[in-house]
């Protein structure tokens, strides 16, 4: 059990339609904690082939985002193997085909759906980040111009998390996981529902023991199995507000402060701007499991994220499949190639121009996964629950890393690559780990839900 047994029993029954108003509050504060820097190989780094050119920026002491320049020797080329798993065949083609029907939502009450269908459909309350028709950003987003809350399900299944793919053919097989049926989002977060969520927390903090997949065991959720006993999902720890920013200052630090923090690559801004459909970065790992908590999801755990990515038993190296992602931004946006292409968008000093690099989220409609997600490769990286582990977990059913390898600065799992990086980094099976307090340029956020 973990140590808010009683609190998290209750989110097990309320948190599917669990949500929090917020209030648009005054500002103070002072910056967050600067992060230390890493060696290579730490967290902070890149691991999968070709994970290449994440240059991972953590927070200078003046709270600016350390220079980068993309370059291929940044990280460590090699795909995390589980010595514990054992090679197997290819696994068959079992994966769903994905329909991407969305619910139109002209209503933003409680009632309201904002889902897709992957196998089968249910509803989902209409999450309070687009609770408010404020257009571009949160009303509207992609190409398609749907909701930017549109939330997809996922048909669950067992694949092999350790996996390469060389000339089209998935080989190397190890590390099988089974994960149940869940909603991941259709589009990363952006400014604009972020920006809900950050008049939100003048008067809210996420409940202890919240942010559990609560679907899961009878609302035990993910576990971890150790010594042959199971370790479950503890949720949220009230301690980790302290590394919550807030709009009186408290916690971190105030959000107009730590946001902008990444200058002049962070896509905040302190009032509501052309930005608002970028995604947002900047954020720290605590910040993203609170957003997600209070717009009644939580973050996917790793095993979740890379089976929607792999397009489950498809074993995919990219989210859409094997083609060549090219350089003209129309399967992820990556190495500074957005908006013009073909020349890696990089000024004199071989670094990208500026946030004009970022793409508005689901800017790349071909880069579409199995079950209609958008931006799982490039864009921004995607924060996971797991703590990072070389070794994945062997068994795995519906597991998590509940444990922090032991370490001076241990990091939590994100996945996806980003706007920054080279192809490598976005490959299904490329991981990235950044410490909790990590404000990062690259790093973003998509939240997963029940199904």
């Amino acid at each position: 059990m973990g140590p808010y047994p009683s609190a998290r029993r209750w989110i097990a029954a309320a948190s599917l339609f669990a949500f929090a108003s917020g209030v648009i509050g005054g500002c103070n504060s002072l910056l967050g904690t600067p992060e230390p820097e890493l060696a290579d190989g730490g967290p902070d780094a890149d691991h999968g082939p070709d994970a290449g050119s994440d240059v991972d920026a953590t927070t200078a002491q003046d709270g600016t985002a350390q220079d980068g320049t993309p370059q291929d020797s940044a990280a460590q080329d090699a795909t995390a193997q589980d010595s514990a798993a054992q090679d197997a065949t290819a696994p068959g083609d079992g994966a769903t085909e994905g329909a991407v029907e969305q619910d139109a939502a002209e209503d933003t009450s409680a009632e309201d759906v904002v889902a897709s269908e992957g196998g089968s459909d249910g509803a989902v309350p209409s999450p309070p980040s687009c609770a408010v028709d404020a257009g571009p950003g949160v009303t509207t987003c992609g190409t398609a111009g749907d909701s930017c809350c549109t939330s997809v399900l996922v048909n669950g299944g067992t694949f092999y998390r350790t996996y390469s793919v060389s000339g089209g053919v998935p080989t190397g097989f190890g590390a099988q996981a089974t994960v149940s049926d869940f909603r991941l989002d259709k589009y990363e977060v952006t400014v604009g529902r972020f920006r809900q969520f950050v008049a939100a927390t003048k008067t809210w903090t996420p409940p202890p023991g919240s942010g559990v997949h609560a679907h899961l065991r009878d609302g035990g959720g993910l576990e971890q199995i150790v010594d042959g006993s199971a370790i479950e999902e503890p949720g949220w720890d009230p301690s980790w507000n302290a590394d919550l920013s807030q709009v009186d200052g408290g916690g971190s630090g105030h959000w107009d402060s730590t946001l902008l923090s990444c200058a002049p690559e962070s896509t905040w801004t302190n009032a509501a701007s052309t930005q608002e459909s970028l995604p947002i970065n900047c954020v720290n790992w605590y910040e993203a499991y609170a957003f997600c908590i209070w717009d009644g999801g939580f973050l996917p755990s790793e095993a979740e994220w890379e089976y929607a990515s792999a397009g489950g038993t498809g074993q995919r190296q990219y989210a859409w499949g094997d083609t060549d992602p090219g350089v003209q931004n129309q399967y992820g946006i990556y190495g500074c190639n957005y908006p013009d292409g073909g020349q890696l968008g990089v000024d004199a000093a071989g670094t990208c121009a500026s946030i004009a690099n970022i793409a508005p989220v689901g800017s790349a409609p071909l880069g579409v996964g199995e079950w209609g997600q958008l931006d799982l490769g490039g864009n921004v990286n995607e924060k996971t629950f797991d703590w990072y582990d070389g070794a994945y977990l062997v068994p795995c059913s519906d597991c998590a890393d509940l444990t922090p390898d032991p370490g001076s600065f241990p990091g939590r799992s994100s996945r996806g690559g980003s706007w920054w990086v080279q192809p490598g980094a976005m490959m299904s099976y490329s991981r990235t780990e950044y410490t909790p307090i990590t404000r990062d340029f690259k790093g973003g956020i998509r939240c997963a839900r029940a199904p």
